[in-house]
């Protein structure tokens, strides 16, 4: 296990490239935050309760979600760029996993939701795929790396984020999956009355917002 430097060594020790490279990450996992929240009003026919986020990357002006998904994707990855140093590298290789999986989803597109399975498209198959692999691992990584956080002076003024930010995740996650089961997708029940868009847009909102706090927090030591 990695010493940890005291207060002023590790501040000195960090370089500037470190901060600018999480800088970059907040301000590219913020502009993800802020496409999706632009493409409700881009697509309003798409209603939220009950329609993926993913599903905006469909037709006219789907170049903006696969932007989105670019993004995040790149804040996911310089992330780990800017903290390979100073966190052990489990949670980044993680991280890595994750952002490679968010650029995967944004490359293939997603087929409607409720598509039955005999009629899914091998894009749609791929997305699901790798969305699946950035949504279960991300609560772990968050936890990994919140925990390793705890434990370094550079995100010591934003312990209490971290944590709570690092809850809402498992909350977001867990109740996007319940929602998601309670749709009896793919298995004829097709339950639309469940809101499950909102759901989803809960757990990308707490996901989003942990990326977002512990890379300005970095940033800005």
């Amino acid at each position: 296990m990695r010493n940890r430097l005291p207060l002023r060594s590790m501040q000195e020790h960090i370089t500037t490239a470190s901060r600018l490279a999480a800088l970059i990450s907040g301000a590219a996992a913020l502009l993800w935050m802020l496409l999706i929240v632009l493409l409700h009003f881009v697509k309003p026919q798409l209603n939220p309760a009950v329609s993926m986020c993913s599903e905006y990357a469909r037709g006219k002006h789907g170049w903006i979600m696969q932007l989105a998904f670019l993004s995040m994707a790149t804040g996911c990855i310089v992330f780990v760029f800017a903290t390979w140093p100073y966190l052990h590298h489990f949670g980044s290789i993680l991280l890595s996993i994750i952002g490679l999986s968010i650029a995967g989803a944004g490359i293939f597109v997603t087929d409607l939701v409720f598509t039955a399975n005999e009629n899914t498209t091998r894009s749609g198959n791929l997305h699901n795929i790798f969305a699946a692999i950035a949504i279960l691992l991300f609560p772990v990584m968050v936890t990994v790396l919140s925990t390793d956080m705890l434990h370094t002076d550079i995100w010591s003024q934003a312990h209490s984020w971290i944590i709570l930010l690092a809850i809402l995740t498992w909350i977001g996650c867990f109740g996007f999956i319940g929602a998601t089961v309670r749709t009896g997708r793919g298995q004829g029940g097709q339950n639309k009355r469940v809101p499950f868009g909102y759901y989803q847009r809960f757990m990308i909102f707490t996901l989003s917002c942990w990326l977002v706090s512990v890379t300005f927090a970095m940033g800005l030591y």
